[in-house]
């Protein structure tokens, strides 16, 4: 069960509600909402097909360009046509077919905001600055900080009902989203940290919240074994686990199991 939750992460994430920091979104991954175990998770091709809903829409990240496909042995087909002029009746037809085949909707802006990650992030060398940039990164892309105490007129839903009525489907590219909560933007972070290299979770909690849990190493004074009791080194302890903010103090990091870090997951 578990390598077959491991292989489908938009299904692991709709029935576990958390994805591990070795899970790996990749283009198409999206987010069904949860599911009771009992319940179908539906595959993006069947959500894309159901008319447009009062539900929460369904948030897709995907950088592909529409209809092309990026397996190889399309490739290898498409190689070996150009090379026989002499096709048989059922080459021909599988080709069309082939054409036909659904694709998730190509989300320019993700793409560019994988593009500004890999630049301002990567470039930092220390783990909590990559942290920092990428979580003010995906807030700006969704609305920047929101107070908690003005989240009442941040206006988000409004914002994603008229992206669905807009594009005429449940499906919305996460990339055109402006104004995201903390469902949103955890999602977008996690799709982004994947993508540049930085290890992260995604946590589904309760009410449109959800978040991200960063390890990270933190440094600790130990006495010197030969030094003066006054005398200190720094050195590396084992990793301490954060939340981050993308809401209200993007960038901020607040220590796992903290107060600060419980009221940031709950209402």
């Amino acid at each position: 069960m578990r390598k077959l939750l491991d292989s489908n992460l938009p299904v692991k994430y709709s029935l576990m509600g958390r994805l591990g920091s070795t899970d790996i979104t990749t283009d198409g991954f999206y987010d069904a909402g949860p599911v009771r175990p009992c319940d179908k998770v539906m595959t993006l091709e069947e959500l894309s097909k159901q008319p447009v809903n009062q539900k929460q829409p369904i948030l897709v990240a995907n950088t592909a360009a529409e209809g092309k496909s990026r397996d190889p042995k399309e490739e290898d087909k498409q190689q070996q046509q150009q090379q026989q002029r002499d096709e048989d009746e059922s080459q021909v037809q599988l080709e069309r077919a082939t054409e036909r085949r659904w694709t998730p909707p190509c989300d320019a802006a993700f793409q560019s905001l994988v593009t500004d990650a890999t630049s301002s992030v990567l470039t930092l060398p220390d783990p909590r600055e990559q942290c920092v940039a990428l979580a003010r990164l995906v807030s700006e892309a969704m609305g920047g900080p929101v107070e908690v105490e003005r989240l009442h007129g941040f206006h988000w839903e409004l914002h994603l009902g008229e992206l669905k009525f807009r594009r005429r489907s449940n499906l919305v590219p996460v990339g055109s989203v402006r104004k995201g909560i903390y469902c949103h933007r955890a999602l977008l972070f996690k799709c982004l940290a994947d993508r540049v290299g930085l290890s992260c979770t995604l946590v589904r909690g309760e009410y449109n919240r959800a978040w991200n849990e960063v390890l990270l190493p933190a440094a600790v004074a130990v006495a010197a074994a030969t030094a003066a009791p006054a005398e200190v080194m720094t050195t590396q302890s084992a990793g301490l686990l954060y939340v981050v903010d993308l809401m209200h103090r993007p960038g901020s990091l607040l220590r796992a199991n903290t107060p600060a870090a419980i009221q940031y997951q709950s209402i």
